[in-house]
């Protein structure tokens, strides 16, 4: 048996070998196809005049500013509730209140400095996450599986979110490094498009990931080692090795268990990430009753900056080494769990409809589908910004998320899906509203419960 100091020296070791070969090899399978992806190489884009005005919502730092923190020092706090009710189907009709209280910090000296100035200590960060989680989900007295309320899950309690130091830099190469505690889906089977929704089937992360393969979202955590080796501006490839430790997740230990176990696996992913197209602000112009209107570079007058991430391919997959158990309930286990998945996001304005809109799909799909409750996943959907002209920064959502469980479990749910509605109002940089509507099909995956239809609220608050 390993000693923790002696299986810990291994797990760092091992991740990083191992990590480096795959993506080495990732990188070198796929170098011929990069170019032509891309859309729009880097030396054509062209340089942003900084004359222009910048019209973007950016959250304003106003913890750090009313303590009067240091530059090296970030603090900033979030708090997100969500009320939803269901006025039909389910077994009872109720409504719920449940919330989530972030406090992240981050501590580098290369804060306020020029990336080109940075020396090598510059280029590390300290990071340090923690969450409060209270209210009760809905999804219990429907009840269903795709949680309703993303914001629900661990333990309704306080706990390290994440503990973790991290390296960048602005050049090619080594993009990013980062070991510490911290979850999986920081990092990989995500994006940004994920969180304009607020059914767990959507945000966050590929839902069937972390119900198939015992690895920890936000705001759980284990040990991992993480690095991106690409380009800047272009193609990466992103390589993570995890602590396999369920126990970890346990409310009692509140995020701080920091033990190392031989009974402990490892889970490694490796993804690709190739961007389309340059991701510039749009030329635009302001009227004077404070719409926006795009124009030909030769007439802008205001860059317009929708704050959509930039489109693009994400391909990744893991493999899982511990002692599954199978979903069959016999008692026996495996030890292997694999799985691929894939994200695709393109411009889409909908014909004019919108200044700036995202069309999105991703699914999952398991390959060790006797240990993966959730094998099988997709969903797809549809992030609009500047709907109404004179409100540039509001969203609209529309989604689609299913979820098809393992056909071993006995008597166990098939599918469910959910149908999701939303629309975001910006009030400022730092708060938003966010009222929506979601049906859900096939609760339970068994036919057993009548479908809901649901009204909810999603408000947020950041400073």
């Amino acid at each position: 048996m390993y000693s923790p100091q002696a299986y810990f020296s291994l797990f760092v070791m091992r991740s990083f070998c191992v990590g480096l070969l795959r993506a080495m090899a990732c990188l070198s399978l796929v170098a011929s196809s990069l170019n032509a992806v891309r859309a729009e190489p880097r030396e054509d884009r062209g340089e942003l005049s900084p004359d222009v005005e910048r019209l973007e919502v950016i959250a304003q730092p106003w913890l750090h500013d009313w303590l009067w923190l240091p530059e090296w020092i970030r603090l900033s706090f979030n708090y997100t509730n969500e009320i939803d009710a269901n006025p039909s189907g389910g077994n009872q009709q109720t409504g719920t209140y449940t919330h989530n209280v972030a406090v992240n910090s981050a501590f580098s000296s290369g804060f306020g400095k020029e990336a080109s100035e940075w020396q090598e200590i510059d280029h590390w960060t300290l990071n340090i996450t923690a969450s409060q989680r209270s209210g009760t989900s809905l999804s219990q007295k429907i009840p269903n599986e795709l949680a309703v309320q993303q914001i629900y899950g661990y333990g309704q309690t306080f706990r390290l979110a994440g503990l973790w130091l991290e390296r960048n830099q602005a050049e090619d190469g080594l993009l990013k490094m980062k070991f510490g505690k911290f979850a999986t889906f920081d990092d990989f089977a995500s994006s940004p498009l994920y969180c304009f929704y607020t059914n767990n089937g959507f945000c966050g992360q590929n839902w069937g990931i972390p119900n198939s393969l015992p690895v920890m979202a936000y705001p759980a955590n284990q040990y991992g080692f993480v690095f991106y080796l690409g380009e800047v501006d272009g193609p990466h490839v992103r390589s993570g090795t995890y602590q396999i430790n369920p126990d970890g997740a346990e409310p009692a230990f509140h995020g701080a268990d920091f033990q190392i176990r031989d009974s402990d696996g490892l889970a490694q992913f490796v993804q690709l990430n190739v961007p389309f197209g340059s991701g510039k602000p749009q030329a635009a112009r302001r009227l004077e009753d404070g719409s926006v209107l795009l124009v030909p570079e030769d007439e802008l007058e205001v860059y317009y900056v929708s704050g959509l991430p930039q489109p693009g391919l994400q391909l990744g997959g893991w493999i899982g080494n511990w002692q599954f158990p199978l979903v069959n309930g016999n008692g026996k286990t495996s030890e292997s769990n694999e799985g691929v998945y894939g994200l695709l996001s393109v411009p889409w304005d909908f014909g004019g409809l919108v200044l700036d809109g995202r069309l999105w799909a991703n699914a999952t799909y398991g390959l060790a589908q006797s240990v993966q409750d959730v094998p099988n996943t997709y969903a797809g959907g549809w992030v609009g910004k500047g709907l109404f002209r004179n409100r540039p920064h509001d969203a609209v959502v529309i989604g689609l998320a299913n979820a098809n469980w393992s056909r071993d479990i006995p008597d166990g749910p098939i599918w469910e899906s959910v149908l999701e509605l939303g629309y975001q109002f910006m009030l400022g940089s730092n708060v938003s509203i966010q009222p929506g509507v979601q049906y859900i099909f096939n609760p339970m995956g068994k036919g057993d419960v009548d479908d809901p239809l649901l009204l909810g609220l999603q408000m947020s608050f950041s400073f």
